[in-house]
């Protein structure tokens, strides 16, 4: 598919992520299909998943079981979530030890190092790009 054009978001004009927002408009992925997104925020962990997820090519079915307390039945983008927790790809946050809250943190601020592992394991998983 061929990305060219002005995305949608006027916010996107002008920016070196211009190609890659109207790509993703475009493709309708979750996060960006209904243009309300504001780009000049810190993306969340779970826009991130949802949207690394799709670029990949991974089907996001119905999964009834959640690990996570904070993950519910009304948690945007949840079966990307559930479905890259049970492909191993993230894991939620961890205590001091390295023992699991249980906790997921959809509405928190992604950090760079997240999204570098987020992308390492789905890429070793799903194929290359």
């Amino acid at each position: 598919m061929s990305c060219s054009g002005f995305p949608l978001k006027a916010a996107a004009r002008t920016r070196w992520s211009e190609l890659f927002i109207s790509c993703a408009e475009r493709l309708q992925w979750a996060v960006y299909a209904d243009g309300s997104v504001d780009l000049l925020r810190p993306a969340t962990r779970a826009e991130v998943v949802v949207t690394l997820l799709q670029a990949f090519g991974v089907e996001l079915v119905a999964i009834d079981a959640t690990p996570f307390a904070d993950i519910d039945s009304s948690t945007e983008f949840r079966s990307a979530i559930l479905r890259a927790h049970e492909d191993r790809i993230v894991s939620g946050y961890a205590d001091a030890e390295g023992n699991p809250t249980g906790r997921f943190g959809p509405l928190d601020a992604v950090n760079l190092a997240e999204v570098a592992m987020i992308v390492i394991l789905a890429r070793e998983l799903y194929g290359g790009l």
